[in-house]
């Protein structure tokens, strides 16, 4: 599905769930920045993108 359309609304986003659910956090991490990067007015990436920096400790990145 992807290298037919890498566009397709939610298709990171359902890449990422997944990725997450297996506990590969880096490759849940890229299928995120990936589907914010199609859809970047959309929270939902957003809010998992943080679930994992807050899980790996990486909450405070940037707040400084």
């Amino acid at each position: 599905m992807e290298a037919s359309d890498p566009n397709f609304p939610f298709l990171h986003f359902n890449l990422d769930l997944r990725f997450w659910h297996l506990q590969d956090t880096k490759r849940a991490e890229e299928e995120f920045r990936k589907d914010i990067t199609v859809a970047p007015d959309l929270p939902f990436s957003h809010e998992q993108l943080g679930k994992i920096y807050l899980n790996s400790g990486q909450d405070r990145a940037g707040a400084e």
